[in-house]
């Protein structure tokens, strides 16, 4: 029996030879390869323990994007700008499409609603506006 406040290391000792004349054998049949050193030790620069810091956490869940912030930019600038022309002309495509296919009350108000829209735009481009309109 040990006691706590003995030291242990006389008795592991005994056991040291031991394992080495079972590492020895194993070796000479051919089970194991290498030393027990490297046996031992092969795991110790695996990270098995530790948790995350909260940024740690957060910077891996963002997925990475490979663009750089120049590339994105120089994207938005190539975007042309899109007319009032050519946004009434997807919207009645859209319109068209609603009233054959969708047939949705609610969604047709609403398209009644952009309809309005573009024809407030279409006259106040018709209008002349005053020329103290310009000087704010």
């Amino acid at each position: 029996m040990i006691q706590c406040w003995q030291p242990v290391n006389e008795e592991f000792e005994v056991y040291e030879d031991e394992i080495d004349n079972l590492w020895s054998y194993l070796q000479d049949r051919g089970v194991i390869e290498g030393s027990m050193d490297t046996f031992l030790n092969v795991d110790n620069e695996l990270a098995t323990t530790g948790s995350l810091t909260t940024e740690e956490i957060i910077v891996s869940s963002i997925p990475q994007n490979n663009e750089s912030e120049e590339e994105s930019a120089e994207e938005d600038e190539q975007l042309t700008p899109v007319s009032r022309q050519q946004a009434y002309q997807a919207f009645m495509q859209f319109n068209q499409y609603v009233e054959e296919t969708v047939k949705d009350p609610k969604l047709m108000q609403m398209c009644d609603k952009f309809m309005d829209f573009f024809e407030k735009q279409r006259l106040e481009a018709l209008c002349q506006k005053h020329i103290t309109d310009y000087y704010h």
